[in-house]
């Protein structure tokens, strides 16, 4: 192989904005950057697409859409798509002639169990640990078996300790990579200071009624709260609590930004209190900004944000330990701005340079020992 390296990555679709859809461009925008070749294999057009993707990543459009729905029940319909989805991808990859082929966490990548696809280097991202899922446990300790050769790439050391304990033998922990519009950025000193939540509304996931549960409890002077993203200026039970608990006057609920980071730099805080995660992109690009996290224990969370450093945390899951924490936060300004000061600093290992570093020695490696 030789100092450039050949990607071929594939997921269902980039049009969705969530942090999955965001990680894999900026990933493959860092990749280009560096003078390596990239191609996506997706089944959506430019024209769809949620975040920017550099111009020399080659977009490979696939003809199967993903089959929406989860659990054990939908696995054989899943299956059927893997079957039809490998001859697909085995025909990209003999028109791009990759060097190593990255699956995004499809069932594509769980359904094949060998570590190469013809020759290739065939490696697996799971974004989410295996017991997120509804009997996800038994599932991927039962995928285990089959995985034999085939690395397996996640976002945490706390990911890769479940993973080995279900079973699966390699394991490489490489992060989400920061995009490069999360520059630092001064703190906001007026008032009112703003509370930043991003992320679906869908999926109780986020966290957000906990959220509205916690702030009915104490609301902070001098402080508006923003929750944003895709649903939630529409969704029934975030209307419903800021109805119940009177809080329209310091919570707003807006759909999803183009802008992001617009957002961010404005708010004072970000507040992620979500009772699962893998690595959020937004927490990594607030603490990139400058802006210190509240957030729960969850696993993801807790490897990034640290304690009297650049955050606080919470017990997921922990109405009143949030509103305390909040109301501690959000009444002393002072402390903030210490741990806005301290943020981008202690997230240097999600730097650009370094996941793409950590990407091709992983190639490397990997073509010396096929």
């Amino acid at each position: 192989m030789s100092d450039k390296v050949r990607f071929l990555f594939h997921f269902y679709d980039l049009e969705q904005r969530a942090g999955i859809q965001r990680a894999i461009c900026e990933l493959s925008n860092a990749l280009v950057e560096k003078n390596h070749e990239v191609a996506v294999a997706s089944a959506t057009q430019h024209a769809s697409m949620a975040y920017h993707l550099d111009p020399r990543v080659q977009l490979l459009l696939t003809p199967y859409p993903e089959y929406k729905h989860s659990g054990i029940r939908a696995w054989p319909f899943k299956a059927a798509w893997a079957l039809r989805q490998t001859s697909v991808i085995r025909a990209l990859a003999r028109q791009v002639r990759p060097d190593i082929i990255v699956d995004h966490g499809t069932a594509l990548g769980l359904l094949y169990p060998f570590g190469t696809l013809d020759g290739i280097p065939f490696v697996l991202q799971r974004h989410f640990p295996g017991r997120s899922f509804p009997c996800g446990g038994l599932l991927y300790r039962l995928l285990s078996m089959v995985c034999l050769s085939k690395v397996v790439v996640v976002l945490t050391d706390g990911i890769a300790h479940e993973m080995r304990s279900l079973g699966f033998r390699h394991i490489i922990v490489i992060p989400n990579v920061i995009p490069v519009e999360a520059k630092p950025a001064s703190w906001p000193e007026t008032e009112p200071r703003i509370g930043l939540l991003l992320g679906r509304a869908a999926s109780p996931q986020k966290g957000f009624d906990l959220f509205l549960r916690a702030l009915a409890q104490s609301q902070p002077p001098g402080w508006r709260f923003v929750i944003a993203g895709p649903g939630v200026e529409s969704h029934p039970q975030l209307l419903e609590l800021v109805s119940r608990h009177k809080l329209s006057s310091c919570v707003s609920l807006l759909p999803a930004t183009n802008d992001p980071y617009a957002l961010i730099r404005q708010s004072s805080l970000l507040i992620a209190p979500s009772r699962y995660e893998a690595l959020p992109m937004v927490v990594l690009e607030a603490l990139s900004i400058g802006r210190p996290v509240l957030a729960s224990d969850a696993e993801g969370l807790r490897e990034v944000v640290i304690p009297k450093l650049n955050g606080e945390i919470v017990p997921a899951g922990d109405v009143d330990k949030l509103s305390a924490a909040l109301m501690h936060l959000c009444g002393n300004p002072g402390f903030l701005y210490q741990l806005a000061a301290s943020a981008p600093s202690s997230i240097a290992r999600y730097h650009r340079k370094e996941v793409v570093r950590a990407w091709i020695e992983l190639a490397m490696r990997l073509d010396a020992t096929g």
